[in-house]
Protein backbone atom coordinates (compact mmCIF):
# COMPACT_ATOMS: atom_id res chain seq x y z
CA UNK A 1 0.00 0.00 0.00
CA UNK A 2 2.67 2.26 0.85
CA UNK A 3 4.16 1.97 -3.30
CA UNK A 4 1.06 2.76 -3.91
CA UNK A 5 0.53 5.55 -2.51
CA UNK A 6 4.26 7.02 -3.07
CA UNK A 7 3.75 6.41 -6.66
CA UNK A 8 0.21 8.08 -6.70
CA UNK A 9 1.53 10.93 -4.65
CA UNK A 10 5.04 11.60 -7.00
CA UNK A 11 2.75 13.55 -9.75
CA UNK A 12 0.92 15.66 -7.08
CA UNK A 13 4.49 16.40 -5.40
CA UNK A 14 6.45 16.73 -9.03
CA UNK A 15 3.07 19.36 -9.54
CA UNK A 16 3.36 21.67 -6.70
CA UNK A 17 7.59 21.39 -7.09
CA UNK A 18 7.13 22.57 -9.90
CA UNK A 19 4.37 25.23 -8.99
CA UNK A 20 6.82 26.62 -6.18
CA UNK A 21 9.88 26.42 -8.79
CA UNK A 22 8.09 28.39 -10.99
CA UNK A 23 6.92 31.44 -8.39
CA UNK A 24 10.46 32.64 -7.61
CA UNK A 25 10.12 35.79 -8.99
CA UNK A 26 6.70 36.43 -9.15
CA UNK A 27 6.83 36.19 -4.71
CA UNK A 28 9.66 38.36 -5.13
CA UNK A 29 7.75 41.10 -7.60
CA UNK A 30 10.23 40.54 -10.18
CA UNK A 31 8.53 40.99 -13.55
CA UNK A 32 9.26 37.90 -15.51
CA UNK A 33 7.33 36.15 -18.51
CA UNK A 34 5.02 33.62 -17.22
CA UNK A 35 7.05 30.18 -17.83
CA UNK A 36 5.60 27.20 -18.98
CA UNK A 37 7.34 23.44 -18.02
CA UNK A 38 9.75 21.88 -18.95
CA UNK A 39 11.07 25.17 -20.75
CA UNK A 40 10.03 27.79 -18.19
CA UNK A 41 10.44 31.22 -20.15
CA UNK A 42 12.48 29.79 -23.50
CA UNK A 43 9.00 27.93 -24.71
CA UNK A 44 9.23 30.07 -27.77
CA UNK A 45 13.22 29.00 -27.72
CA UNK A 46 12.35 25.52 -27.46
CA UNK A 47 9.80 25.31 -30.72
CA UNK A 48 12.09 27.46 -32.81
CA UNK A 49 10.09 30.59 -32.67
CA UNK A 50 13.03 32.83 -31.69
CA UNK A 51 16.92 31.93 -31.38
CA UNK A 52 18.60 31.78 -27.78
CA UNK A 53 20.42 34.94 -27.74
CA UNK A 54 17.46 37.06 -30.07
CA UNK A 55 15.15 35.79 -26.91
CA UNK A 56 17.57 37.38 -24.17
CA UNK A 57 17.67 40.41 -26.38
CA UNK A 58 13.89 41.08 -26.92
CA UNK A 59 13.85 40.54 -23.27
CA UNK A 60 16.43 42.99 -22.46
CA UNK A 61 14.28 45.44 -24.65
CA UNK A 62 11.10 44.72 -22.46
CA UNK A 63 12.93 45.66 -19.68
CA UNK A 64 13.62 49.32 -20.82
CA UNK A 65 10.49 49.69 -22.22
CA UNK A 66 9.15 49.24 -18.85
CA UNK A 67 11.32 51.19 -17.26
CA UNK A 68 12.73 48.74 -14.97
CA UNK A 69 16.64 47.89 -13.99
CA UNK A 70 16.12 44.07 -13.75
CA UNK A 71 13.82 41.44 -14.62
CA UNK A 72 13.68 37.06 -13.88
CA UNK A 73 13.44 34.39 -16.33
CA UNK A 74 13.32 30.67 -15.86
CA UNK A 75 15.59 28.36 -18.22
CA UNK A 76 13.59 25.00 -17.60
CA UNK A 77 13.28 25.57 -13.31
CA UNK A 78 16.64 27.33 -12.87
CA UNK A 79 15.59 31.33 -12.32
CA UNK A 80 17.94 34.03 -13.82
CA UNK A 81 18.19 37.53 -13.25
CA UNK A 82 18.94 39.92 -15.75
CA UNK A 83 20.06 42.83 -14.92
CA UNK A 84 19.83 45.85 -17.30
CA UNK A 85 20.26 49.23 -15.30
CA UNK A 86 24.00 50.00 -15.62
CA UNK A 87 24.45 50.75 -11.89
CA UNK A 88 22.89 47.53 -11.37
CA UNK A 89 25.73 46.10 -13.48
CA UNK A 90 28.27 47.62 -12.24
CA UNK A 91 27.33 46.49 -8.76
CA UNK A 92 27.42 42.92 -9.86
CA UNK A 93 30.73 43.05 -12.06
CA UNK A 94 32.75 45.52 -9.14
CA UNK A 95 31.27 47.04 -6.29
CA UNK A 96 29.70 44.14 -5.11
CA UNK A 97 31.65 41.49 -6.98
CA UNK A 98 32.47 38.94 -3.71
CA UNK A 99 28.84 38.37 -4.39
CA UNK A 100 29.36 37.70 -8.06
CA UNK A 101 32.67 36.12 -8.27
CA UNK A 102 31.83 32.85 -10.38
CA UNK A 103 30.58 32.43 -13.75
CA UNK A 104 28.65 29.22 -12.39
CA UNK A 105 29.99 27.20 -15.51
CA UNK A 106 30.14 23.57 -14.95
CA UNK A 107 34.50 22.65 -13.80
CA UNK A 108 35.60 19.16 -12.47
CA UNK A 109 39.26 19.14 -12.70
CA UNK A 110 39.15 15.23 -11.00
CA UNK A 111 37.93 13.67 -14.37
CA UNK A 112 37.90 16.95 -16.88
CA UNK A 113 41.13 18.15 -16.13
CA UNK A 114 41.25 21.09 -19.37
CA UNK A 115 38.56 22.74 -17.48
CA UNK A 116 40.64 24.23 -14.99
CA UNK A 117 41.64 27.37 -16.82
CA UNK A 118 40.82 30.64 -15.75
CA UNK A 119 37.59 31.25 -17.07
CA UNK A 120 36.33 28.46 -15.23
CA UNK A 121 37.54 28.58 -12.23
CA UNK A 122 35.59 29.44 -9.18
CA UNK A 123 36.52 30.68 -5.48
CA UNK A 124 39.77 30.94 -3.96
CA UNK A 125 41.63 28.88 -6.41
CA UNK A 126 40.03 31.63 -9.09
CA UNK A 127 41.28 34.07 -6.99
CA UNK A 128 44.92 32.22 -6.62
CA UNK A 129 45.57 31.73 -9.94
CA UNK A 130 44.44 34.90 -11.49
CA UNK A 131 47.02 37.08 -9.49
CA UNK A 132 49.82 34.19 -10.39
CA UNK A 133 48.60 34.55 -13.87
CA UNK A 134 48.17 38.73 -14.44
CA UNK A 135 52.23 39.85 -14.24
CA UNK A 136 51.73 37.32 -17.54
CA UNK A 137 50.29 40.02 -19.67
CA UNK A 138 51.96 42.93 -18.41
CA UNK A 139 52.93 45.60 -21.59
CA UNK A 140 56.39 44.18 -20.91
CA UNK A 141 54.90 40.28 -21.62
CA UNK A 142 53.12 42.21 -24.52
CA UNK A 143 56.17 43.51 -26.05
CA UNK A 144 58.23 40.06 -25.18
CA UNK A 145 55.51 38.01 -27.31
CA UNK A 146 54.72 40.51 -30.03
CA UNK A 147 57.71 38.90 -32.25
CA UNK A 148 55.20 35.79 -32.86
CA UNK A 149 53.20 38.08 -34.11
CA UNK A 150 54.92 40.02 -36.59
CA UNK A 151 56.60 36.85 -37.69
CA UNK A 152 53.31 35.21 -38.08
CA UNK A 153 51.96 38.22 -40.25
CA UNK A 154 54.18 37.43 -42.54
CA UNK A 155 53.31 34.26 -43.55
CA UNK A 156 49.73 35.51 -43.58
CA UNK A 157 50.93 37.93 -45.95
CA UNK A 158 52.15 35.33 -47.63
CA UNK A 159 48.98 33.16 -47.94
CA UNK A 160 46.95 35.99 -48.89
CA UNK A 161 49.29 36.26 -51.90
CA UNK A 162 48.53 32.90 -52.56
CA UNK A 163 44.79 33.20 -52.12
CA UNK A 164 44.19 36.20 -54.29
CA UNK A 165 46.10 34.31 -56.90
CA UNK A 166 42.96 31.93 -57.41
CA UNK A 167 41.05 34.77 -58.50
CA UNK A 168 38.19 33.92 -56.57
CA UNK A 169 36.32 34.83 -53.70
CA UNK A 170 37.78 34.42 -50.25
CA UNK A 171 36.08 32.95 -47.31
CA UNK A 172 37.98 35.12 -44.98
CA UNK A 173 37.04 33.47 -41.62
CA UNK A 174 39.20 30.22 -42.76
CA UNK A 175 41.96 32.17 -43.55
CA UNK A 176 42.05 34.11 -40.02
CA UNK A 177 41.76 30.98 -38.07
CA UNK A 178 44.81 29.21 -39.89
CA UNK A 179 46.81 32.57 -38.64
CA UNK A 180 45.46 32.80 -35.21
CA UNK A 181 46.05 29.12 -34.46
CA UNK A 182 49.56 29.87 -35.58
CA UNK A 183 49.68 32.34 -33.27
CA UNK A 184 48.43 30.92 -29.99
CA UNK A 185 49.71 27.37 -30.73
CA UNK A 186 53.19 28.89 -30.74
CA UNK A 187 52.42 31.54 -27.84
CA UNK A 188 50.19 28.56 -25.76
CA UNK A 189 52.15 25.87 -26.63
CA UNK A 190 55.39 26.68 -28.04
CA UNK A 191 55.22 25.11 -31.06
CA UNK A 192 55.27 25.97 -34.54
CA UNK A 193 51.86 24.51 -36.07
CA UNK A 194 52.16 25.73 -39.43
CA UNK A 195 48.81 25.53 -39.98
CA UNK A 196 48.84 28.72 -42.54
CA UNK A 197 50.78 26.35 -44.74
CA UNK A 198 49.75 23.02 -43.45
CA UNK A 199 45.75 23.73 -42.74
CA UNK A 200 44.25 19.65 -42.36
CA UNK A 201 47.45 19.31 -40.06
CA UNK A 202 46.77 17.46 -36.50
CA UNK A 203 47.14 20.43 -34.48
CA UNK A 204 44.46 22.03 -36.58
CA UNK A 205 42.37 18.88 -36.63
CA UNK A 206 42.55 18.31 -32.25
CA UNK A 207 41.66 22.02 -32.19
CA UNK A 208 38.64 22.05 -33.99
CA UNK A 209 37.70 18.73 -32.16
CA UNK A 210 38.32 20.73 -29.06
CA UNK A 211 35.13 23.24 -29.38
CA UNK A 212 32.48 20.76 -29.40
CA UNK A 213 30.97 18.35 -26.99
CA UNK A 214 30.93 15.13 -29.12
CA UNK A 215 27.32 13.18 -29.30
CA UNK A 216 24.01 14.99 -29.28
CA UNK A 217 22.87 12.86 -26.12
CA UNK A 218 26.02 14.46 -24.01
CA UNK A 219 25.44 18.13 -25.42
CA UNK A 220 22.18 18.27 -24.06
CA UNK A 221 22.97 16.43 -20.19
CA UNK A 222 25.75 19.26 -20.22
CA UNK A 223 23.63 22.28 -21.40
CA UNK A 224 20.45 21.14 -19.45
CA UNK A 225 21.73 19.28 -16.60
CA UNK A 226 22.39 21.23 -13.05
CA UNK A 227 26.56 21.21 -11.82
CA UNK A 228 26.01 19.47 -8.88
CA UNK A 229 24.50 16.48 -11.49
CA UNK A 230 27.35 16.56 -13.71
CA UNK A 231 29.61 16.30 -11.39
CA UNK A 232 28.30 13.51 -9.69
CA UNK A 233 27.82 11.49 -12.55
CA UNK A 234 31.51 12.32 -13.01
CA UNK A 235 30.22 14.03 -16.51
CA UNK A 236 33.60 14.87 -18.77
CA UNK A 237 33.09 17.31 -21.83
CA UNK A 238 36.27 16.70 -23.14
CA UNK A 239 37.06 14.30 -25.73
CA UNK A 240 39.71 11.54 -24.72
CA UNK A 241 41.81 12.22 -27.78
CA UNK A 242 41.91 15.83 -27.69
CA UNK A 243 42.80 15.50 -23.93
CA UNK A 244 45.91 13.26 -24.51
CA UNK A 245 47.03 15.30 -27.47
CA UNK A 246 47.19 18.05 -25.14
CA UNK A 247 48.69 17.29 -22.36
CA UNK A 248 51.46 15.06 -24.04
CA UNK A 249 52.49 18.57 -26.16
CA UNK A 250 52.70 20.05 -22.90
CA UNK A 251 54.23 17.45 -21.25
CA UNK A 252 56.82 16.85 -24.16
CA UNK A 253 57.81 20.29 -24.35
CA UNK A 254 58.05 21.40 -20.87
CA UNK A 255 60.40 18.57 -20.41
CA UNK A 256 62.51 19.37 -23.66
CA UNK A 257 63.20 23.23 -22.79
CA UNK A 258 64.16 22.15 -18.37
CA UNK A 259 66.40 19.31 -19.89
CA UNK A 260 68.00 21.33 -22.44
CA UNK A 261 67.73 24.87 -20.90
CA UNK A 262 65.77 26.22 -23.57
CA UNK A 263 63.85 29.53 -23.22
CA UNK A 264 61.19 31.14 -25.51
CA UNK A 265 59.80 34.50 -25.43
CA UNK A 266 56.01 32.51 -25.00
CA UNK A 267 53.07 32.01 -22.61
CA UNK A 268 54.49 28.37 -22.18
CA UNK A 269 57.31 29.47 -20.71
CA UNK A 270 55.87 31.76 -17.86
CA UNK A 271 53.67 28.90 -17.14
CA UNK A 272 57.03 27.22 -16.78
CA UNK A 273 58.55 29.97 -14.28
CA UNK A 274 55.34 30.23 -12.56
CA UNK A 275 55.73 26.23 -12.38
CA UNK A 276 59.29 25.97 -10.86
CA UNK A 277 59.30 29.19 -8.99
CA UNK A 278 55.44 30.71 -8.04
CA UNK A 279 56.50 34.03 -9.98
CA UNK A 280 57.21 35.71 -13.27
CA UNK A 281 60.71 37.75 -13.78
CA UNK A 282 61.79 39.84 -16.52
CA UNK A 283 64.95 37.57 -16.69
CA UNK A 284 64.95 35.41 -19.82
CA UNK A 285 66.69 32.35 -18.48
CA UNK A 286 64.72 29.17 -17.81
CA UNK A 287 64.11 28.78 -13.76
CA UNK A 288 64.46 25.68 -12.31
CA UNK A 289 62.71 24.68 -9.00
CA UNK A 290 64.65 25.58 -5.80
CA UNK A 291 62.27 24.57 -3.30
CA UNK A 292 61.33 20.58 -4.93
CA UNK A 293 58.01 21.44 -5.24
CA UNK A 294 55.62 22.85 -8.00
CA UNK A 295 53.46 25.93 -7.72
CA UNK A 296 51.49 25.04 -10.55
CA UNK A 297 51.09 20.77 -11.79
CA UNK A 298 51.07 19.56 -14.88
CA UNK A 299 47.40 19.68 -14.57
CA UNK A 300 46.89 22.90 -14.25
CA UNK A 301 50.23 24.63 -16.69
CA UNK A 302 48.31 22.34 -19.71
CA UNK A 303 44.34 23.85 -18.51
CA UNK A 304 45.87 27.56 -18.65
CA UNK A 305 47.43 26.89 -22.11
CA UNK A 306 44.60 25.11 -23.38
CA UNK A 307 42.10 27.88 -22.21
CA UNK A 308 44.44 30.92 -23.60
CA UNK A 309 44.49 28.98 -26.77
CA UNK A 310 40.39 28.52 -27.20
CA UNK A 311 39.73 32.12 -25.65
CA UNK A 312 42.84 33.69 -28.14
CA UNK A 313 42.19 31.69 -31.37
CA UNK A 314 37.95 31.49 -31.89
CA UNK A 315 37.47 34.85 -30.90
CA UNK A 316 40.14 36.96 -32.41
CA UNK A 317 39.47 34.85 -35.69
CA UNK A 318 35.59 36.16 -35.30
CA UNK A 319 36.25 39.72 -34.63
CA UNK A 320 38.63 40.26 -37.37
CA UNK A 321 35.82 38.49 -39.71
CA UNK A 322 33.45 40.77 -38.61
CA UNK A 323 35.83 43.81 -39.03
CA UNK A 324 36.29 43.05 -42.65
CA UNK A 325 32.66 42.64 -43.08
CA UNK A 326 31.92 46.20 -41.92
CA UNK A 327 35.14 47.72 -43.87
CA UNK A 328 33.85 45.92 -46.55
CA UNK A 329 30.05 47.71 -46.47
CA UNK A 330 31.86 51.18 -45.57
CA UNK A 331 34.17 52.18 -47.89
CA UNK A 332 34.90 55.00 -46.52
CA UNK A 333 35.88 53.51 -43.09
CA UNK A 334 37.84 51.24 -44.83
CA UNK A 335 39.81 54.30 -46.85
CA UNK A 336 40.39 56.24 -43.64
CA UNK A 337 41.40 53.34 -41.88
CA UNK A 338 44.10 52.08 -44.83
CA UNK A 339 45.73 56.02 -44.75
CA UNK A 340 45.95 55.51 -41.14
CA UNK A 341 47.55 51.92 -41.39
CA UNK A 342 50.32 52.86 -44.47
CA UNK A 343 51.14 56.21 -42.61
CA UNK A 344 52.11 54.94 -39.18
CA UNK A 345 54.08 51.74 -40.77
CA UNK A 346 56.02 53.86 -43.33
CA UNK A 347 57.45 55.53 -40.22
CA UNK A 348 58.45 51.97 -38.89
CA UNK A 349 60.21 50.93 -42.95
CA UNK A 350 57.03 49.25 -43.25
CA UNK A 351 57.29 46.35 -40.85
CA UNK A 352 54.29 45.82 -38.14
CA UNK A 353 55.74 46.61 -35.15
CA UNK A 354 54.39 46.85 -31.37
CA UNK A 355 55.00 50.70 -30.70
CA UNK A 356 53.17 51.29 -34.57
CA UNK A 357 50.33 49.80 -33.81
CA UNK A 358 49.84 51.57 -30.27
CA UNK A 359 49.76 54.62 -32.58
CA UNK A 360 47.31 53.30 -34.90
CA UNK A 361 44.23 55.39 -32.93
CA UNK A 362 41.76 55.18 -35.78
CA UNK A 363 42.38 51.15 -36.00
CA UNK A 364 41.71 50.66 -32.07
CA UNK A 365 38.28 52.61 -32.49
CA UNK A 366 37.42 49.95 -35.35
CA UNK A 367 38.14 47.03 -33.79
CA UNK A 368 36.07 48.26 -30.53
CA UNK A 369 33.57 49.89 -32.55
CA UNK A 370 32.81 45.84 -34.43
CA UNK A 371 33.15 44.17 -30.41
CA UNK A 372 30.43 46.58 -30.05
CA UNK A 373 28.47 45.63 -32.79
CA UNK A 374 28.97 42.08 -32.36
CA UNK A 375 30.17 40.82 -29.47
CA UNK A 376 31.90 37.55 -29.27
CA UNK A 377 29.82 36.43 -26.13
CA UNK A 378 26.51 37.66 -26.36
CA UNK A 379 25.35 36.51 -22.88
CA UNK A 380 28.20 36.64 -20.47
CA UNK A 381 27.21 34.76 -17.46
CA UNK A 382 27.57 34.66 -13.54
CA UNK A 383 26.43 33.08 -10.24
CA UNK A 384 25.18 34.13 -6.60
CA UNK A 385 27.73 33.13 -4.51
CA UNK A 386 26.09 34.01 -1.29
CA UNK A 387 22.79 36.36 -0.64
CA UNK A 388 22.42 39.45 -2.24
CA UNK A 389 20.24 42.14 -1.59
CA UNK A 390 19.28 44.84 -4.60
CA UNK A 391 20.10 47.92 -3.83
CA UNK A 392 16.93 50.56 -3.27
CA UNK A 393 14.65 47.20 -3.60
CA UNK A 394 13.53 44.60 -0.89
CA UNK A 395 14.29 41.82 -3.41
CA UNK A 396 16.75 39.44 -1.90
CA UNK A 397 18.80 36.84 -4.45
CA UNK A 398 19.90 33.97 -3.18
CA UNK A 399 23.08 32.07 -3.33
CA UNK A 400 23.04 29.75 -6.57
CA UNK A 401 20.61 32.13 -8.23
CA UNK A 402 22.01 32.45 -12.02
CA UNK A 403 23.03 36.18 -13.56
CA UNK A 404 22.83 36.52 -17.29
CA UNK A 405 24.37 39.91 -18.25
CA UNK A 406 22.96 40.59 -21.78
CA UNK A 407 25.81 41.90 -23.63
CA UNK A 408 24.71 42.39 -27.02
CA UNK A 409 21.55 43.76 -26.19
CA UNK A 410 22.98 46.35 -24.31
CA UNK A 411 25.77 47.01 -27.08
CA UNK A 412 23.01 47.62 -29.17
CA UNK A 413 20.31 50.10 -26.74
CA UNK A 414 20.09 52.61 -28.48
CA UNK A 415 19.70 54.87 -25.28
CA UNK A 416 23.59 54.37 -24.96
CA UNK A 417 24.66 53.81 -28.49
CA UNK A 418 22.20 56.03 -31.06
CA UNK A 419 21.67 54.23 -34.31
CA UNK A 420 23.12 50.55 -32.65
CA UNK A 421 22.98 49.25 -36.28
CA UNK A 422 25.52 52.02 -38.03
CA UNK A 423 29.16 50.60 -38.18
CA UNK A 424 30.77 53.72 -36.46
CA UNK A 425 34.07 53.94 -35.04
CA UNK A 426 33.78 57.80 -33.98
CA UNK A 427 31.76 56.75 -31.36
CA UNK A 428 35.37 55.12 -29.52
CA UNK A 429 37.03 58.95 -30.25
CA UNK A 430 38.39 60.06 -26.91
CA UNK A 431 35.76 63.23 -27.17
CA UNK A 432 32.84 60.95 -28.00
CA UNK A 433 33.57 57.79 -25.95
CA UNK A 434 34.79 60.03 -22.51
CA UNK A 435 31.65 60.10 -20.87
CA UNK A 436 29.72 56.47 -20.94
CA UNK A 437 30.35 53.92 -18.36
CA UNK A 438 32.99 51.39 -18.50
CA UNK A 439 29.73 49.31 -17.96
CA UNK A 440 28.64 49.77 -21.33
CA UNK A 441 30.65 47.59 -23.05
CA UNK A 442 31.04 44.01 -21.85
CA UNK A 443 32.59 42.48 -24.49
CA UNK A 444 36.00 41.29 -22.57
CA UNK A 445 33.60 41.46 -19.35
CA UNK A 446 35.03 43.99 -16.39
CA UNK A 447 35.95 44.41 -12.79
CA UNK A 448 38.20 41.51 -11.39
CA UNK A 449 37.08 39.00 -13.87
CA UNK A 450 37.52 41.46 -16.95
CA UNK A 451 39.15 39.10 -19.48
CA UNK A 452 42.82 38.73 -18.57
CA UNK A 453 43.94 37.84 -22.50
CA UNK A 454 41.98 41.36 -23.67
CA UNK A 455 45.26 42.94 -24.65
CA UNK A 456 47.06 39.98 -26.73
CA UNK A 457 43.66 39.24 -28.55
CA UNK A 458 43.01 43.04 -29.75
CA UNK A 459 46.90 43.29 -30.61
CA UNK A 460 46.87 39.77 -32.25
CA UNK A 461 43.26 41.20 -34.43
CA UNK A 462 44.90 44.50 -35.00
CA UNK A 463 47.84 42.64 -36.69
CA UNK A 464 45.92 40.63 -39.01
CA UNK A 465 43.71 43.54 -40.01
CA UNK A 466 46.71 45.40 -40.73
CA UNK A 467 48.08 42.78 -43.13
CA UNK A 468 45.14 42.74 -45.34
CA UNK A 469 44.49 46.09 -45.49
CA UNK A 470 47.69 47.87 -46.32
CA UNK A 471 47.74 45.34 -49.55
CA UNK A 472 44.29 44.92 -50.58
CA UNK A 473 41.10 46.51 -51.15
CA UNK A 474 38.17 44.24 -49.61
CA UNK A 475 34.77 43.96 -50.95
CA UNK A 476 31.76 42.13 -50.72
CA UNK A 477 31.34 39.05 -52.32
CA UNK A 478 27.75 37.63 -53.56
CA UNK A 479 28.36 34.35 -51.31
CA UNK A 480 27.91 36.35 -48.38
CA UNK A 481 24.26 36.42 -47.46
CA UNK A 482 22.84 39.53 -46.64
CA UNK A 483 20.91 41.06 -44.65
CA UNK A 484 23.52 39.84 -42.47
CA UNK A 485 22.17 36.95 -39.95
CA UNK A 486 23.96 35.49 -36.39
CA UNK A 487 24.79 31.41 -35.99
CA UNK A 488 23.35 30.69 -32.72
CA UNK A 489 26.58 29.14 -31.34
CA UNK A 490 28.32 29.94 -27.64
CA UNK A 491 30.56 32.93 -29.82
CA UNK A 492 29.18 34.61 -32.23
CA UNK A 493 29.79 33.78 -36.00
CA UNK A 494 27.76 35.11 -39.71
CA UNK A 495 25.78 32.35 -40.90
CA UNK A 496 27.21 31.22 -44.20
CA UNK A 497 30.10 33.10 -43.33
CA UNK A 498 31.87 36.06 -45.12
CA UNK A 499 33.24 36.11 -48.53
CA UNK A 500 35.25 38.93 -49.71
CA UNK A 501 36.93 40.11 -53.38
CA UNK A 502 39.89 40.88 -52.29
CA UNK A 503 41.64 43.58 -55.10
CA UNK A 504 45.39 44.28 -54.59
CA UNK A 505 46.55 47.58 -54.48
Amino acid sequence: MFLIYLVVSLPIILYFYIKWRYSYWQNKGVFTIEPVFPAGSLKDVKEGKILYFDFYKKFYLELKKRGLSYGGLYEMMSPVLVPVDLELIKNIMLKDFSHFSDHGLYVNEKVDPLTGGLFLLEGEKWRNHRAKLTPTFTTGKMKMMFHTLAACSKGFQELLKEEVKKNEAVFIKELLARFTTDIIGSVAFGIECNCMKEPNNEFRTQCSKAFSITGKFKRMLHHYSPKWFLKAISFKQTDENVEKFFFDLVKSTIEYREKNNVYRKDFLQMLIELKNTGTVTDEETMKTSTHGTSFLTLNEVTAHSFSFFLAGFETSSTTMSFALLELAMNQDIQEKLRKEILEVLKKYDGDITYEGVQEMQYLDQALQETLRKYPPIPLLPRICTKTYKIPNSDVLIEKGTIVKLAVEALQNDPEIYPSPEKFDPDRWSPENSADRSNFAFLSFGEGPRLCIGMRFGKLQAKCGIITILRDYKVSLNEKTQLPVQLNPSFITSVKGGVWLNMESL
